[in-house]
């Protein structure tokens, strides 16, 4: 087989008769990175790889690609209608209904261009469609054009098997989740004792998982009424159109939940194959960002002493109010500790001249003390794996959890939206591996500056025994990649089976 530039846009040059792998991820920061580097790692085994991202993400991924001209990855793009200047932002998703009509409509530029140009232009067999399980919108292609579809979780087991649930769960009167009001977080105390959850209804019914509280369903089943029916329909029935079901977690980070799928769907059917993530330093350097990475930040972290920094990052999506903003700066600034802390434009509330006035003044502060630095966005992987980070507060996103539990670096759990809050209880809490930094798990808690503070201090300074819980599950995560790990077993059964269509 004639192989083409990683490069190529243009994948004209293919020999006919070849057949391809068809991979296509959900437009936002979160998504796309794994199946990228899912992509490479299909490609080092031999398949002829075709990715396909709406044309913003598109050029976002050319201009920074890199990748062995020895593996076969084509990148192709698809128009998108939708407003969205770049991916999916916090703006996109505050017009759910819109952004969700607007997605599945990509089903008719993604056929156009797999019927048109790879299988008349170029005689390409397209072998099997692998898709984020958010993107609904390759279901109807692949059931007419016959090709088999595979669905990429980009989160936990634990919320596969709650997504699985949402009918019970709403039978049930479970869902929608009420978020009754609560009084601000100020306890100063850097455990969550005496700020537990109390009166909140508890699901005991899920196969695989303990007992918990209803506020900690995924944030977007508190809110089920601005779901669309539709979407959530077209992605309940991938359980049983797509062949198989490929997920980014590992079966030591989740045990009973991974076993559960497993029986829910098949042994062979639900495959736990991450991390997803490089093995060395130069797969690092080839991770896909959708934004422009600051990389001055890396020299000043070799500054620093070991374990002595707070790494800060609320991922591409989250928005933090004025209130809560302040709150969390002041509380950080007077800890003590250094920080490295990503604030995208977009995190602050727009057009709010207090908050702008305030982050000013705060920012050159720590310019002045030269004990911090706050920048736009990092390489994230890169940042974690940094012999000075001490901890990480994070919004809990999967990657962020995974990535995180990868370099052995406690967390500081600060859920936003999404499934994060469950992240929150499963893994980190669970497992030993963080802390909640709010009281609970309402998002319409204040955390003030006192308990930010203490929980702050605590980690960088007397964390030691979250520290090896966490470097014991890295460990743990290794020993599931490599030869005869728990992941490396899955992989390998998700390429012989590939290998057989």
């Amino acid at each position: 087989m004639l192989l083409v530039s990683a490069m190529a846009t243009d994948s004209s040059s293919s020999s006919s008769g070849s057949s391809v792998v068809v991979v296509v991820p959900l437009p936002a920061q979160g998504h796309t990175p794994a199946l990228v580097h899912l992509s490479r790692k299909l490609a080092a085994e031999g398949f002829s790889i075709v990715i396909v991202s709406v044309e913003s993400v598109h050029r976002k991924i050319a201009a920074r690609w890199k990748c062995s001209p020895q593996l076969d990855i084509r990148l192709e793009s698809i128009p998108f209608t939708s407003s969205i200047p770049t991916r999916l932002d916090a703006q996109a998703l505050s017009q759910r209904q819109e952004l969700q009509k607007a997605l599945f409509e990509l089903r008719v530029p993604l056929e156009e261009l797999l019927v048109s140009r790879l299988i008349g232009e170029q005689g390409l067999e397209i072998k099997c469609i692998i898709s984020d399980f958010h993107a609904v919108w390759t279901t109807p292609v692949a059931q007419k054009l016959g090709v088999p579809q595979v669905c990429f979780w980009s989160g936990s087991a634990a919320w596969a098997l709650i997504d699985r649930h949402v009918p019970l769960l709403v039978d049930l009167e479970y869902i929608p989740v009420p978020e009754a009001s609560s009084s601000p977080c100020v306890d100063d105390d850097s455990t969550t004792q005496g700020c537990s959850l109390r009166g909140e209804k508890m699901i005991s019914f899920i196969p695989g998982m303990d007992p918990f509280p209803a506020l900690d369903l995924p944030y977007y089943l508190h809110e089920f009424s601005k779901v669309p029916v539709w979407s959530l329909v077209a992605k309940s029935q991938r359980l049983n159109t797509d062949k198989w079901f490929i997920a980014n977690t590992f079966e030591s980070l989740e045990p009973r939940e991974t076993q559960a799928m497993k029986q829910l769907l098949g042994e062979q059917n639900f495959l736990a194959i991450g991390p997803l993530l490089p093995l060395d330093h130069e797969g690092l350097e080839q991770v896909v960002s959708l934004e422009e990475e600051e990389l001055g930040c890396l020299e000043w972290l070799d500054s620093r002493p070991e374990g002595s920094v707070l790494y800060i990052s609320f991922g591409s999506l989250a928005v933090l109010t004025q209130e809560q903003f302040m709150e969390l700066a002041l509380g950080v600034e007077s800890s003590g500790i250094s920080f490295l802390w990503v604030i995208r434009p977009a995190f602050l509330p727009q057009g709010d001249l207090p908050t702008m006035e305030f982050f000013q003044g705060f920012r050159d502060r720590m310019v002045a003390e030269k004990r911090s630095i706050i920048v736009p966005w990092t390489p994230q992987k890169r940042v974690l794996s940094h012999a000075s980070i001490g901890a990480f507060l994070t919004h809990c996103g999967w990657n962020s959890i995974v990535e995180s539990v990868w370099s052995g670096v406690p967390m500081l759990g600060w859920p936003c939206h999404s499934d994060q809050n469950l992240n929150l209880r499963l893994p980190v809490e669970s497992k030993g591996i963080g802390a909640r930094v709010a009281c609970s798990s309402r998002r319409t808690e204040v955390v003030h500056r006192e308990r930010v503070r203490a929980v702050v201090r605590k980690a960088i300074e007397d964390g030691g025994e979250v520290r090896g819980a966490v470097r014991e599950l890295r460990d743990l995560a290794v020993a599931a990649v490599v030869e005869g790990g728990s992941s490396n077993r899955d992989m390998a059964t998700f390429l012989e089976r590939l290998r057989s269509l």
